[in-house]
């Protein structure tokens, strides 16, 4: 992912931050090397949480307010992909 890329050529140049847990950078840092830290922590703690037998599309009232906001579900993820590859790359 973009933004593990990143902070390792940042980490690179700077040997405090290599040497730094994800925790400290997030706790120490702001700007830049904060947004990355903290994408990388929260990617790995949202895998970390998955379910083998998780996932599908959402049911009851979420999947209603995806329809009236969106149309539909796969209009939903189309959107939603768009923004984050707007966003973070």
């Amino acid at each position: 992912a973009g933004y593990v890329t990143k902070l390792n050529a940042i980490a690179k140049e700077d040997s405090s931050i290599a040497s730094s847990s994800l925790e400290s950078l997030i706790k120490t840092r702001n700007g830049k090397v904060f947004n990355l830290a903290a994408q990388v922590w929260n990617h790995t703690f949202y895998w970390n949480s998955m379910s083998p037998n998780g996932g599908g599309q959402p049911s009851g009232r979420l999947m209603d307010l995806i329809k009236r906001d969106f149309g539909s579900y796969d209009q939903f993820k189309e959107k939603f992909s768009d923004e984050v590859l707007a966003h973070f790359g």
